[in-house]
């Protein structure tokens, strides 16, 4: 027995009276999407700077970058000091990032990057600090004349500097022990000061440029003064200028200079079981 297709099926119904079933509904269009949101703008990167002034402007000798967390030097520092940020002058005053330049130092293979300053030359002298918030948070030491500060040195102090010497060179004769600076800086901000001193055994052959030894100590209160860096041998010496809090984490670290007949480098330092270890440098000449 054979079947009518449907199509005829559907045309019998309607020339006979039969009502024709309802047309298939319209695909449906799926609604256009939304525009995607614009991206937010990165917020601006954050962090702190120490920068050293100079004639040919701020050079940043280290800074803290709050989006790695960690530290970084020269070049690397400048997106914490973009045109219009406000800096902290040693002078003491404010002052603008107007532009970039470049640091032309005699001796230094690569030209250091440099900020230019909406301030007089005069103003450019000593550090300065980005944000210019931080003003108080860079702790000096006072200054002394090397000559000065071996004379006023207690006999009991050099005489544990000089134990601590012997057991870091044996066989070094520690008679003509020099202390060239005895510092006293709260390191740790708990209200306390701690005792820091740079001192150096001339060579007797040529005690006025050669050095047998030269190092820089944190003196505690009681026991064994701690060596946190040192030379043999050298021209090497050491300065303390301050200390500075820069990634924010509570002890400060040292500002310190060192220093010879051929130049100097300013360093931020921070203290370790090994000693030292350089946060950033800068030195020019």
């Amino acid at each position: 027995m054979r079947f009518a297709p449907p199509a005829l099926l559907v045309s019998l119904l309607v020339g006979c009276g039969g009502e024709a079933p309802p047309p298939p509904p319209a695909p449906v269009q799926a609604p256009a999407p939304a525009p995607a949101p614009e991206p937010e703008a990165p917020p601006p990167p954050s962090g702190r700077v120490l920068l050293v002034a100079s004639e040919f402007g701020l050079s940043p000798l280290a800074c803290y970058l709050d989006a790695s967390q960690q530290f970084a030097g020269g070049a690397d520092c400048l997106v914490l000091a973009p045109e219009g940020t406000e800096v902290w002058l040693m002078s003491g005053a404010p002052a603008k990032v107007v532009g970039r330049a470049v640091a032309a130092c005699p001796g230094v293979g690569e030209p250091e990057p440099t900020l230019v300053i909406d301030a007089p030359p005069e103003a450019l002298r000593g550090d300065a600090l980005v944000p210019a918030s931080l003003k108080g948070a860079l702790v000096y030491v006072t200054p002394t004349p090397p000559p000065e500060a071996d004379r006023d040195a207690p006999a009991e102090l050099r005489a544990r500097i000089a134990e601590t010497i012997t057991a870091a060179a044996p066989g070094l004769k520690v008679s003509k022990l020099r202390i060239d600076q005895h510092a006293r800086l709260d390191l740790d901000g708990d209200g306390s000061p701690e005792a820091l001193v740079a001192a150096v055994v001339p060579d007797p052959k040529d005690a006025e440029a050669n050095l047998r030894f030269s190092g820089l100590f944190l003196v505690p209160a009681s026991g064994a003064p701690v060596l946190l860096r040192s030379r043999v041998d050298t021209r090497e010496r050491y300065a303390l200028l301050g200390a500075l809090d820069l990634d924010g984490d509570g002890p400060r670290e040292l500002y310190l200079n060192t220093y010879g007949d051929d130049g100097f480098s300013l360093s931020l330092e921070s203290r370790g079981p090994s000693g030292l270890q350089s946060l950033g440098r800068w030195a020019c000449g």
